[in-house]
């Protein structure tokens, strides 16, 4: 993007209201890698870095053309959500969403270099700047998880353990190939509703090769609780380390939190700072998901007034 363009898009998103969700006429190359946060705040604050995030690789393969692309993250992550926030101390959730680059995704796999899907993935990560996080890879995306800890030095060292749930992995094995002379330092879940495929995943060449053996999980998954996924959840929350919380939270200047029983969402989307030159987030909320109805002022009138008649109705029979 020209430096033109980041001044005039800065401007915009300093201008806009950030309850409304993002603006909807943002650059194109903002719509294919979405950034959701899931928390009990209503609308976050910037991180200095994401220290002890979970990350969720997603893409929406549902076909589902209701709603809007968040709309339909929310429904898919909220109760996974709830279940972690109750689970663990964490009090932040995120979600990458490339569904916008599942026309892609064949030619991600047609090799085992970083390639469009793979790195755009990896520019939104970089700008999210995790630390000693964790990585979820959802069904398709297992590989994307795995070529980005096993092609960039930067992502092996950020995660300290990577995911896999339900994985689905391609025919060919052209989209893998370890090519370094050590193990991988993440450590790796595989999380599946039987045990033969578990044993399928952990006999694939990407395992043998490029992972430790003493450090390769498996977690045996419940059939039909692909919404809240309780045994992933449990497993994570039993880890050794800490969660994405206020207590870990690397926010400057340090702020209160109101937190609440609702699962809202945020969009994050970066911008380059005027006078720090560095990129900075600008977080954007979706509600937590219920419709309100507008209450209007006539309403808000008469329902002053039937209070005040019933305050002179108390007095009167006192």
């Amino acid at each position: 993007m020209a430096r033109r363009a980041r001044r005039e898009l800065a401007r915009k998103l300093d201008w806009h209201d950030e309850y409304d969700g993002p603006p909807t006429d943002l650059p194109y190359e903002y719509s294919f890698v979405k950034l959701y946060c899931f928390s009990r705040q209503q609308l976050e604050v910037p991180r200095v870095r994401a220290q002890y995030a979970a990350v969720v690789l997603w893409m929406d393969l549902s076909g589902s053309e209701e709603g809007k692309q968040h709309d339909n993250a929310r429904s898919r992550f909220s109760g996974f959500a709830q279940a972690y926030f109750e689970e663990t101390e964490a009090k932040r959730l995120y979600v990458v969403d490339f569904t916008k680059l599942k026309n892609e995704f064949l030619a991600e796999t047609a090799t085992h270099r970083l390639s469009k899907v793979t790195k755009k993935i990896l520019k939104v990560l970089t700008k999210f700047n995790p630390y000693a996080s964790t990585l979820i890879a959802v069904g398709p995306a297992a590989c994307i998880a795995v070529k980005l800890v096993c092609q960039s030095d930067l992502m092996d060292e950020r995660f300290d353990r990577v995911v896999l749930v339900r994985p689905k992995l391609p025919q060919s094995g052209v989209w893998f190939r370890y090519e370094r002379q050590e193990k991988l330092r993440t450590a790796l879940a595989i999380c599946a509703e039987t045990e033969e495929r578990i044993d399928f995943v952990a006999s694939q060449d990407f395992v043998l090769q490029a992972c430790d053996a003493g450090r390769v999980h498996r977690v045996r998954l419940d059939e039909g609780d692909d919404e809240k996924d309780s045994a992933l959840v449990s497993w994570l929350g039993a880890q050794d380390g800490y969660f994405d919380c206020e207590e870990t939270a690397t926010v400057y200047p340090p702020q209160e939190y109101d937190v609440y029983d609702e699962i809202y969402m945020n969009e994050i989307i970066f911008v380059m700072d005027k006078y720090s030159k560095q990129f900075t987030q600008k977080f954007f909320n979706y509600g937590d998901g219920e419709e309100y109805e507008e209450y209007s002022d006539e309403e808000e009138e008469s329902g002053e007034e039937e209070e005040e008649n019933g305050e002179e109705d108390g007095e009167q029979g006192g």
